[in-house]
């Protein structure tokens, strides 16, 4: 029973996304200095072009498009502070963990609970949108 339990534990991280050789893993840090190249520049449709065409808002229902003017148009408070929605995503995507969902999806959420990226096979990383309250 003890050998079973050993063996599980150690082939773990191969089942939850943490093996180095995945193509996600591969793929994480080459789109991050993208997305880093992006918002550094504010590059409005450098960042939507990383987007999905179902980005997830948040719950209101705006479009990648729409939410990110909304968020420019405005010192972001909903995210707790008044700063730019530039800095904000800097700084978000820096401190990341991966996770793995129930029907397989792998994505990486911040840790300030703020944002999520997913990864596709056919389509590598993408910035899919806000955490919901």
């Amino acid at each position: 029973m003890m050998v079973l339990f050993v063996v599980l534990l150690c082939a773990s991280p191969i089942c939850f996304g943490s093996n180095p050789t995945n193509p996600a893993n591969r793929s994480w840090s080459g789109f991050e200095r993208k997305f880093l190249y992006v918002v550094n520049r504010r590059d409005k449709e450098g960042l939507l072009k990383l987007t999905p065409s179902d980005f997830f808002d948040g719950g209101g229902g705006d479009t990648a498009r729409e939410w990110l003017g909304e968020m420019e148009n405005e010192r972001v408070q909903r995210f707790g502070a008044r700063k730019s929605i530039w800095t904000i995503l800097a700084k978000s995507i820096r401190k990341t963990y991966q996770k793995r969902d129930r029907v397989g999806m792998i994505y990486r959420q911040t840790r300030d609970d703020k944002f999520y990226f997913e990864y596709g096979p056919h389509r590598g990383w993408c910035f899919a949108g806000c955490v919901g309250d």
